[in-house]
Order: structure tokens, then sequence, then C-alpha cells
């Protein structure tokens, strides 16, 4: 049982892959995705079920914050940036597949993300005689959700453990209530890290929204906030720039140095259009600024930042 969200070709084409390798293992497929297929993967597999929920939520409800904090020449700058929550959207399409699967009748099933790395260790994993196998993953988490192994009867008590309720009190991601479900169920919990091919913030700047080399810039957007204005913060600069801000229609045009903070000077629900222009070359930010969920900087005056 697979649960997906394959947007781009490079995600179709890995869950091509595991899709065949699975099949060449002589298991059965059911896939699950919110969003259209090509008939091609859906050809591969026994069961295909498409569903327009996707039940991912921003802020002012659930979401996960990165937070960078650092200090320098007497200020302290403060940066979160809020992200949609995927955790119930993930576990709603295992309970479904759960749901859906067990209508089948098979003696044992396998949950995995579209794009879990399927090595020999996990091919071995299909003959298992586990209640219940899992496994933690490369990302530090006791129960990773990659790969998940159940006989008909555990899975059944799972996908009925699994609620939306639950997972809202957890205060936590889906992969801690995984690893609490696992306490009450028969489940064994193997050493060996799963991984998953695609890792979309390795290596990368969170909260940089600049596609310039030259310099980087963090857009500050306070989300029901009533009395804040949109603000652009250009950091890592190792020189000035020019750079001209147009924000609904309206000209910034304005020499940038490192730790500039701008005022767009117009409440964070009135951006309806935002451009930046260096060296000729436009951005539009417009499709960035409003997928923002809960962004915001602080910066404050430190007496002492060797003690920070």
């Amino acid at each position: 049982m697979i649960n997906s969200f394959c947007d781009k070709q490079n995600k179709i084409d890995i869950l091509e892959k595991n899709i065949k390798l699975i099949k060449s293992n002589n298991l059965d497929v059911i896939l699950l995705s919110p969003i259209n297929l090509p008939e091609y993967i859906i050809d591969l597999c026994n069961v295909f079920i498409q569903t327009k929920e996707n039940p991912v939520t921003k802020w002012p409800g659930k979401t996960m914050f990165e937070y960078w904090e650092y200090s320098m020449y007497g200020k302290k700058y403060q940066l979160y940036l809020g992200k949609p929550d995927y955790g119930w959207a993930s576990l709603y399409q295992i309970k479904k597949l759960s749901q859906i699967g067990l209508t089948y009748d098979y003696e044992y099933y396998f949950h995995i993300i579209y794009d879990t790395i399927i090595d020999e260790h996990l091919i071995n994993t299909f003959l298992t005689n586990e209640k219940c196998v899992l496994f933690p993953s490369n990302k530090g988490f006791e129960v990773g959700g990659f790969f998940m192994g159940f006989n008909k009867y555990v899975l059944n008590l799972f996908q009925k453990i699994i609620t939306e309720d639950l997972y809202y009190k957890n205060h936590d991601v889906a992969e801690t209530l995984l690893s609490n479900i696992s306490k009450v169920l028969p489940c064994k919990i193997e050493k060996y890290n799963t991984k998953d091919e695609i890792y979309f913030f390795e290596n990368l700047d969170l909260f940089n929204y600049s596609s310039y080399n030259n310099f980087k810039f963090f857009l500050h957007k306070r989300t029901l906030a009533d009395d804040d204005s949109a603000k652009i913060f250009f950091y890592d600069l190792d020189k000035s720039y020019n750079v001209i801000v147009e924000v609904n229609n309206n000209i910034i045009d304005v020499v940038v140095s490192n730790h500039y903070l701008m005022d767009l000077n117009f409440h964070h629900d009135d951006v309806f259009s935002l451009y930046i222009t260096y060296d000729g070359n436009k951005q539009n930010l417009i499709h960035l600024y409003n997928n923002i969920s809960h962004n915001k900087i602080i910066i404050t005056d430190v007496d002492d930042c060797n003690n920070l």
C-alpha cells in the first residue's frame, strides 16, 4: 500500500520504479493519490484510489516552525519560518489505505511512501512472519513511517487508533504518534534505518526566498497580525546592491546592504503583486508570498553579543 503525492516527473519516475520493484517480488500494489497520475502508473497497480482529500493544515492551524537566531554588531536577529503541517495528511492517507486494503482480505500488508528506498534489507522483510514490523528513519525517528508491515489483525487495530483528534492532541509530528502507537501494539522495531529518495530540505537555506546568487532575503508576513506590514529582510550580503522592488505597482528603487529591512508599507493582506529586479533580472515573488503560512523577523538591540 503506497501513499503518494507525485506532482513532478521525478517523483512519478521514482514511484514507477518502486511499483515495478514491488511487483517483481510477487506483491500486489494498492496506490492512493490526491492528484491525477499518468495512465501507465495506474495500469501497474492492482488497485488505484484517487481522492480529493489532502488535509494539510496552515497557520493559524497546526504549523511547523523553523527558527534561526544569531547576533551581529549589537543586534539580535530572530527569524521564524512557518511551514504547513503535512502530518495529518500523511496519517490520513495511511488510515484510508488501511481501511480500503482490509476489504481485500490479504494476509499481510506493507505501508510505504512512494519514494522509500527499497533495498535488499526491505525486500527480505517482505517474507517476515512478524505481526507488525516497523523501522526507524535516517531523520532520527524511532518509527519513520517509510516502511511498515502488519498482519491483517494488527493493521485493523492500527488504523482504528489513528484519528485526527489523537494527532492534534499529540502536539508533535506524525512520526512521534507512530512511535507511541507501536508501544500498545505487538510491534517489532528494527534497528535498520530506512530512507527516502527525495529529501527536499537537504543543504537548503529554508529562510532564503531569493533566486539570485548574489544575495539572500527573507519575506516577513505575520498572518493574522492586524497592525503589521509586509517586509523584506536582506542577509548574507558581502556588499551593497541596487534592487528595484515593485509592490502593487509601487516602485521602490533602493541600495540594500547586509541586514537591511525593507518595509513595503502594505498590510500583509493587501499585497497583490510583488516583484524584485536586480541587474535586469526580475523575480516574481507573489506565489511564494501567498504560500507563506506565518513568517516573522524580530530585530532587537543587545549590549554584548559575546554572551548570546
